[in-house]
């Protein structure tokens, strides 16, 4: 409460303390004006929403839901967003994990090429019947890529429980809209490719794939699920077994996952290396407008709303909001 509001509700109270308190009508009062006043804004949210979107809120069960019908019927790009098939993008014959591992080491063991299920070529069949590989533990052969893997909650865990000095942060104002109106988006179908893989920096999309932290990261880049939790580890293997000390080999603290190729690319810029890939999801097209129209729209009346930022309000309070 800052001196001047602080005046004010002493002079309320010295003109009222002497008074009768009645708490079952002032209790009353209070629920009948919170209400009356939640009324009131719901009818003048309803009002602009509709002016400014041609829209009815209430319409709709939730805020996200009414929002993307805003956005489906006013701001989205013609031809842009693609309808994925309903069984994905994955081959549309079943096939076991243990078939493809058979036919991979009868390539490597006879030096021969085999149409299969996970190549470019396609599995082959007889008479209209598929045919079937088995046997071999060896192999790195993993399931396919399945783009609902690449998402992942924020991450919420305390760096440090206990800092002894000054502690500072640094705050996003919108990151979101930010990243919305200005950062490129996939669109379109997107390029399957699950072998012959070029230089990973071509690639825009999702990819799953085997990746080797550094030791000693402070910031851990690559989400990674264990035991039904978020997790940042360094290692795979300590996760897994929950180890507070590493002692394992590369190959025994590799990441197997499935990344938006963005994350992927950050973390081999801070010094993780990327063993192999497994299967890439590529978009070639990728514009930054995808949201752009939309963002200005709601964007524009939030600011208004919220006015201007506490340190240029004095300032600027006697100039129009541009």
């Amino acid at each position: 409460m800052n001196p001047e509001d602080r005046q004010k509700f002493l002079k309320w109270y010295d003109q009222r303390k002497k008074q009768p308190f009645d708490f079952r009508k002032e209790l009353y009062e209070y629920c009948k004006s919170d209400v009356d006043i939640l009324r009131r804004c719901c009818l003048q949210f309803r009002s602009e929403f509709m002016t400014i979107n041609g829209a009815d809120p209430f319409s709709y069960t939730t805020i996200a839901s009414a929002c993307m019908a805003v956005y489906r019927s006013k701001h989205i790009p013609q031809e842009q967003i693609p309808m994925v098939p309903v069984r994905g993008y994955v081959t549309k014959v079943n096939f076991s994990k243990v078939s493809i591992e058979w036919l991979m080491y009868l390539e490597n063991t006879m030096g021969i090429k085999i149409c299969h299920a996970l190549n470019e070529r396609g599995e082959r069949n007889i008479d209209g019947v598929y045919v079937d590989g088995d046997f071999c533990n060896k192999l790195d052969i993993v399931e396919r890529l399945n783009p609902r893997d690449a998402f992942y909650g924020g991450r919420t865990n305390a760096t440090k429980l206990f800092f002894e000095g000054e502690a500072k942060y640094i705050d996003f104002t919108s990151l979101y809209p930010f990243v919305n109106k200005y950062s490129p988006y996939p669109i379109g179908h997107p390029e399957i490719i699950t072998s012959n893989f070029g230089g990973f920096s071509q690639y825009f999309g999702i990819v799953k794939c085997s990746i080797l932290p550094p030791r000693g990261l402070y910031h851990a880049v690559l989400p990674y699920r264990s035991h039904g939790k978020l997790t940042f580890p360094l290692c795979s293997k300590c996760v897994e077994t929950q180890n507070s000390i590493c002692e394992h080999d590369d190959a025994d603290r590799a990441l197997k996952g499935t990344w938006v190729t963005i994350e992927v690319q950050k973390a081999l810029d801070v010094g993780y290396k990327l063993l192999k890939m497994y299967e890439v999801h590529h978009f070639n097209e990728q514009p930054t407008s995808l949201f752009k129209s939309y963002i200005n729209t709601f964007l524009k009346t939030k600011q208004e709303a919220s006015g201007w930022p506490e340190r240029f309000a004095k300032q600027l309070q006697n100039e129009p909001f541009t």
